[in-house]
């Protein structure tokens, strides 16, 4: 079982979670396995089977209602217990395949690597079927967070798609903001690590800006472009820039922006002058006090 931090992480963002759960599952060798594997004939298997389209389709309504901030309602808490209930009716039904002899080493190799996110998605099932709680808000200054920004840099996500990548800090003051550290730090290091392993070669900046109301954390890839169509889906849905990779991404930045959204702030992808760039913005208190 995940302990109530890692609860706590996924309840930010259920829907980014939601999305990587269906990211695997739509997987190449899920498909095969189940839609067009006629071989396999033993029971556990076909019982899996008929669970399969059900979760997909689960996860899907129950994501959208997230998206679309359709979350108190009883109807939604409904759809939230019974997501629940099929992930945990189809993750039993996969094990017993596996314990019946019929499933094939890779393939058993590859169902139980997969079974930890089974872990999390029944208990975060669980709890919004309860209802979703707040935010665990504390005083949080940022710059001690953007030094672990440099740490993570330093144990290996340095490497871009062309080898090693240059970053660059820009740090303005030292603000304060009233937010839920562990979430926020998360937001902030899935914007961060996407900029540096989706580099080309290219400088990124990463600047906070100390503004009157607010603190925007930002992330710059010079001199990169992307097309105005992707630009418009980042933190909505997964997407894919080169049309030989098959498997999207963009899965940090949607759950960077289901964050930022519930502390009230803004996330804004865009082309600049100087290249693609995503801001953060997170209000700032009314009252100002330092956290030691």
């Amino acid at each position: 079982m995940p302990s109530s931090a890692e609860i706590r992480m996924l309840l930010a963002y259920p829907d980014g979670a939601m999305h990587d759960f269906l990211k695997y599952l739509n997987m190449y060798y899920w498909r095969d396995m189940f839609r067009k594997n006629k071989s396999i004939k033993e029971k556990s298997f076909n019982d899996a089977k008929e669970y399969y389209d059900v979760v997909i389709n689960e996860v899907k309504i129950v994501s959208d209602r997230i998206s679309h901030k359709d979350v108190k309602s009883a109807e939604f808490r409904a759809c939230a217990s019974r997501m629940g209930k099929n992930v945990g009716l189809f993750e039993n039904r996969l094990k017993d395949f596996i314990r019946s002899g019929h499933c094939p080493v890779r393939l058993s190799k590859e169902l139980r690597a997969f079974m930890p996110s089974f872990s999390m998605m029944i208990p975060l099932a669980n709890v919004l079927a309860k209802g979703k709680p707040k935010l665990k808000k504390e005083w949080v200054r940022l710059k001690p967070l953007v030094k672990q920004l440099k740490s993570h840099l330093d144990t290996g996500i340095e490497k871009s798609d062309n080898g090693k990548v240059k970053v660059v800090f820009d740090i303005e003051g030292d603000p304060v903001v009233y937010a839920d550290k562990m979430h926020l730090t998360r937001a902030m290091l899935n914007v961060f690590h996407d900029a540096v392993t989706h580099s080309h070669g290219e400088t990124v900046i990463v600047k906070v800006d100390n503004a009157k109301n607010e603190v925007i954390f930002s992330t710059t890839n010079l001199g990169r472009r992307i097309p105005k169509k992707i630009v418009r889906v980042i933190g909505e849905k997964p997407y894919t820039e080169n049309i030989m990779k098959q498997v999207p991404h963009g899965y940090g930045k949607i759950a960077a922006k289901s964050v930022i959204l519930a502390h009230g702030g803004t996330f804004t992808p865009m082309n600049t002058k100087k290249g693609f760039q995503i801001a953060l913005t997170i209000p700032k208190p009314r009252t100002r006090r330092m956290v030691a």
